[in-house]
């Protein structure tokens, strides 16, 4: 165990901690709003389920590559997935947003901000990494 966190560089750890908090983001994302449902639109779920699954097929395809010899391109394919999961969250959540901002239902809920601010984070963390040394 010691041998595989010596020596590493500050992306490193950077990546570490993207990939708990991706997991943290995922959980409580699917928790929040996994069997919500928005009557205004067909009753389609407010959880994007393919954003869902970005969060966690980058941290599969990171181990893998990290065990190849392209593991140098890991921060890459960590910003790319996580900002498709970014993207599929905005996607499916704009419409309660444009409910919100036009006055219609004036309930913006905690949790709305809390994953909303745990995408960002994980956005800016993820492009932080592309800029630290990894070995």
């Amino acid at each position: 165990m010691k041998k595989l966190f010596q020596n590493k560089g500050i992306g490193f750890y950077f990546e570490a901690v993207l990939a708990l908090l991706s997991i943290v983001t995922a959980i409580i994302y699917a928790v929040s709003y996994g069997n919500f449902v928005n009557q205004a639109t067909n009753n389609k779920p407010c959880i994007s389920w393919v954003g869902f699954v970005f969060l966690f097929a980058w941290i599969v395809l990171a181990v893998v590559l990290k065990f190849t010899k392209f593991g140098k391109y890991t921060p890459y394919l960590d910003i790319v997935f996580i900002e498709l999961a970014l993207f599929f969250y905005v996607y499916r959540i704009y419409y309660y947003v444009s409910v919100m901002a036009a006055g219609i239902d004036a309930s913006f809920n905690f949790t709305f901000f809390f994953i909303t601010i745990l995408f960002v984070i994980l956005a800016a963390i993820a492009i932080a990494n592309c800029f630290l040394p990894i070995e």
